[in-house]
């Protein structure tokens, strides 16, 4: 996943956007902001956000199977 930045033409400001690796949207700023650098630092955050959201949890090692003694 990244965020990105985008203008769209005729319209002040600019917006942060989180892609994942297939090009995907996941999430849009609704906020307009002045610069480009002020919207990849917001974007950048929520990035951060987002990932510890959806981190996947730690598992435990599999148990060991004991072995039943043979016959």
């Amino acid at each position: 996943m990244t965020a990105v930045a985008f203008s769209i033409p005729g319209a002040a400001g600019w917006r942060w956007r989180i892609v994942n690796d297939g090009g995907e949207t996941l999430q849009e700023s609704h906020s307009v902001f002045a610069t480009l650098a002020l919207a990849l630092d917001e974007g950048r955050e929520r990035l951060r956000d987002h990932a510890e959201q959806t981190a996947p949890l730690l598992r435990r090692p599999p148990l060991q199977r004991q072995r039943l003694p043979r016959r």
